[in-house]
């Protein structure tokens, strides 16, 4: 279950960047058992989500509303270790935000296709 204040805060994302019904594709993954919510005080709320592409499993980080500055640098070792955990072998992220390149380069993930308008990244783990 995603916190009432998260659910807004997804929905204005969604909102933000053209898709106005992510809040349900998120909320309805996340009930079903599907997608992965974490959620807390500094961290945020983080949507991870099962994939598979070109043979291997990973872990798309589909949502990610951090409260403070630090939160992805604080978190993402938990996220990778979780994506290790159930056999995942790479990450990846979707982002239409420029700045998420230098982000994306600092943590060794690599831009890979570009997608409906997002920049994609992924990295091995």
């Amino acid at each position: 279950m995603i916190s009432p204040i998260n659910q807004y805060r997804i929905n204005a994302l969604g909102n933000k960047f053209g898709n106005p019904s992510l809040l349900s594709q998120v909320s309805e993954q996340v009930e079903e058992g599907i997608a992965t919510c974490l959620e807390g005080p500094e961290m945020g709320v983080v949507i991870l989500k099962p994939i598979f592409r070109n043979g291997k499993h990973g872990s798309l980080v589909w949502v990610v509303i951090a409260n403070c500055q630090q939160a992805m640098e604080s978190y993402l070792p938990m996220i990778e270790e979780m994506t290790k955990e159930v056999g995942g072998e790479f990450m990846e992220f979707h982002t239409k935000r420029q700045g998420f390149k230098r982000f994306a380069k600092k943590f060794n993930f690599i831009e890979t296709r570009p997608c409906d308008g997002f920049f994609v990244f992924t990295k091995e783990v």
